[in-house]
């Protein structure tokens, strides 16, 4: 069953990652059958936490990179770090706590919206120690679904980082490109603003 055995008294993240070293090489080269191999991992994560998700990355150098999220609940957070705290060391793994800030580029698409990163402006509103932002996304409007918050979301997430989205920013709104202003940023230049000095 692995390494961890002997530490089966912390619980659920520990049964996790003795599951992942059972399946290890299946989840390494999940792309062989990845439909069930990642409802089995999301079934694993479940059980430690339900608001836990999941992103791999691509093999660079025979590692790849395994990306624990908290879903952007802010709830969520502790169970992350749990979880990568007891990470086992694995030769091939790399274990990431939330996901990072990536190049934005590309688009983002949710069924049959798709929204691309040049598409994407944001008004920054100071609010005391923090940033709050509206989001413009092209044909912005109200959906049962949310799609379009959904789509905003992980724009800034990427743009961001997950931690920092849930931590540096005391609210975010979404509006219509429409209502943009010149002065407004695009997301290459919104991580220059978060990380500078505090608006006030």
């Amino acid at each position: 069953m692995g390494i961890l055995n002997r530490f089966r008294t912390r619980g659920a993240e520990i049964e996790f990652w003795n599951w992942f070293e059972d399946n290890e090489q299946r989840l390494f080269s999940f792309e062989r059958d990845q439909d069930r191999v990642f409802s089995e991992l999301a079934d694993a994560l479940e059980l430690v936490n339900p608001d836990l998700t999941f992103e791999f990355g691509p093999v660079i150098n025979g590692r790849r990179e395994f990306v624990v999220s908290a879903g952007g609940v802010r709830s969520a957070f502790t169970a992350v770090d749990e979880l990568i705290d007891v990470a086992p060391p694995l030769p091939r793994w790399r274990f990431r706590r939330f996901r990072p800030r990536r190049s934005v580029s590309g688009q983002v698409s949710l069924g049959d919206l798709y929204i691309e990163a040049r598409q994407v402006c944001i008004t920054c509103h100071p609010d005391g120690d923090l940033w709050g932002l509206t989001v413009h996304l092209p044909g912005y409007e109200p959906t049962p679904d949310h799609r379009y918050e959904q789509i905003g979301y992980l724009w800034l997430d990427q743009s961001l980082g997950e931690y920092d989205v849930e931590t540096k920013l005391s609210f975010v709104e979404f509006s219509a490109t429409d209502d943009a202003r010149s002065s407004d940023v695009t997301l290459n230049r919104l991580p220059g603003i978060i990380d500078g000095p505090s608006p006030d």
